[in-house]
């Protein structure tokens, strides 16, 4: 029973623990989050000029077609026509003489085969197994096959 008892209390002890670790975490982890936005603050109060275009862009409601507008002159500026000069055939890549044939195809033809007379006497050839015709009993219907109480 004792320890049963200890075992309890070390349980409760590990779960105050575990939990007082946690929320010590999550505070930590709070505080340097609130310490990013306020360093975010101090960098744009620095350049107050670009704070204030920087809000000031935000609070200006955007039409669609401005938007769509300010979107094609931007990626206008990067479009260019490219163009490649024309590829001239010059009268040595089509002389056959300047590449070598390495291959050569020929068509190949397979003498017919000949039946010899060894190949159709059967006695050169073992037998290892003989197929027999086997036949299964033939199956009878007894008595407590057919009483409907047994199933």
């Amino acid at each position: 029973m004792k320890t049963k008892i200890e075992s309890q209390e070390s349980k409760k002890v590990q779960h105050v623990t575990l939990t007082m670790a946690l929320i010590s975490v999550s505070l930590f982890i709070m505080s340097v989050a609130a310490n990013g936005q306020e360093s975010m603050k101090s960098y744009y109060a620095s350049n107050e000029a670009d704070y204030t275009a920087f809000l000031m862009n935000e609070a200006r409601p955007v039409s669609v077609k401005e938007a769509n507008y300010n979107a094609t002159a931007s990626y206008s500026a990067f479009l260019e026509t490219e163009s490649e000069n024309p590829l001239e055939v010059e009268e040595w890549m089509v002389d056959e003489n300047n590449f070598g044939t390495f291959i050569s195809l020929e068509a190949e033809t397979d003498e017919p085969l000949e039946l010899e007379e060894w190949m159709t006497d059967e006695a050169r050839f073992y037998i290892t197994f003989e197929i027999a015709d086997e036949a299964d009993d033939v199956l009878k219907v007894e008595d407590w096959m057919l009483n409907s109480n047994l199933f």
